[in-house]
C-alpha cells in the first residue's frame, strides 16, 4: 500500500527518516495500520502541504518558481551572454528581460535579481565558466600568447592578453580572450619588468605550463622586443621555445605613418578624413 499524498509531497518519518507509504510501500494489511499512518506526523505534514497548495496563492507561486527555476537561470544566462557577444551596454540586459516577458515567455517573470550588483556577479560567473572551458580546451598542448598594453582613461596601464592554440577537435588554430590587468595595482611602471610578471601570472591563473610558450605576439616597442631586457628577451630565457613575433598589425601602422611622412597624396586623403 502506498499513500498518494505522501508521495506526492515527499513526507517521510520524522523519528526514524523512514519512507513508509511514501518510497517503500507498507505490507501490513491492516485497518490498524492505515489509521496509525492516518494519524502520523509524516502524513498529517502532506495533508497541511496539501491544503497549502490549494488554498495558497503565494505558495503555488514559490512551488511553480521552484518548478522552473533551472530553466529560468538558463534562458537569463543565455540573454547575458548574447549581451556580452554582441558588445552591448550591460543597462540593456534588463531591457532585454523585460522584452522576453512582454514577448510572453513566462519563466522570465520569475528572474528578480536586477540590482547592478547582481548582473555583475552573473557577468564575472559566466566569465569563469567560459575561462573554465577554455582551460580545458587548451589541455596540455603548445599555445602562443598575444599581448598589448594601453593606458584608458583613469590612467590604468591594462594589459591586455590572448591565448593561441590548436583545437584538438578541428585542427585549426582559435584564439580566445586569456584575461585583462592593471598593471599599476602591483607595480610602480609598466616597465618590461612588469608585464612579464603579469603575464606570468596570467599564465599561472590560467593553469598554463610557461614551458609549453611557444610564441609571442607583441608590438615593436623596445619595452616588448628590447634585444637585452625586454619581455620577449626575458621570458625567452624561460620559455626556450618561445618565437617573439612583431604583430604585423603594428607594422602596418607603422608602415602607415611613414608613407603618410613622405606621400604628399596620403597626407591629403589623412586631412579629408579628420574633418569630416
Amino acid at each position: 500500500m502506498f499513500c498518494l499524498l505522501c508521495r506526492k509531497h515527499d513526507t517521510w518519518n520524522s523519528q526514524n527518516k523512514a519512507k513508509k507509504f511514501n518510497l517503500y510501500a507498507s505490507v501490513r494489511y491492516k485497518r490498524k495500520s492505515v489509521e496509525d499512518h492516518a494519524n502520523s506526523d509524516q502524513h498529517l505534514a502532506a495533508v497541511e502541504a496539501e491544503l497549502m497548495n490549494r488554498v495558497s496563492t503565494f505558495q503555488k507561486q514559490i512551488d511553480k518558481r521552484e518548478e522552473i527555476k533551472e530553466d529560468m537561470y538558463h534562458n537569463v544566462f543565455l540573454s547575458l551572454y548574447w549581451i556580452a557577444q554582441e558588445e552591448l551596454p550591460n543597462c540593456k540586459f534588463v531591457r532585454l528581460i523585460e522584452l522576453l516577458r512582454l514577448l510572453k515567455l513566462s519563466d522570465i517573470q520569475y528572474f528578480k535579481q536586477k540590482s547592478a550588483g547582481s548582473i555583475r556577479q552573473m557577468f564575472l560567473i559566466l566569465g569563469e565558466t567560459i575561462r573554465d572551458h577554455v582551460r580545458q580546451k587548451v589541455s596540455d598542448s603548445f599555445f602562443s600568447i598575444l599581448c598589448d598594453e594601453v593606458c584608458d582613461i583613469s590612467n590604468k596601464e591594462q594589459l591586455i592578453s590572448f591565448i593561441q592554440y590548436v583545437d584538438q577537435h578541428s585542427g585549426k588554430p582559435d584564439v580566445k580572450f586569456l584575461a585583462i590587468s592593471d598593471v599599476l595595482e602591483e607595480y610602480t611602471s609598466a616597465n618590461a619588468d612588469a608585464i612579464k610578471g603579469m603575464l606570468m601570472k596570467q599564465m599561472a591563473a590560467a593553469e598554463r605550463n610557461k614551458t609549453r610558450l611557444a610564441g609571442l605576439a607583441t608590438d615593436g616597442s623596445s619595452v616588448m622586443i628590447g634585444k637585452n631586457n625586454g619581455v620577449a628577451a626575458q621570458l625567452r630565457r624561460e620559455c626556450k621555445l618561445m618565437i617573439n613575433i612583431h604583430c604585423i598589425c603594428h607594422r602596418l601602422a607603422l608602415a602607415c605613418g611613414d608613407a603618410n611622412d613622405h606621400v604628399s597624396y596620403i597626407k591629403t586623403v589623412e586631412k579629408v578624413l579628420v574633418q569630416l
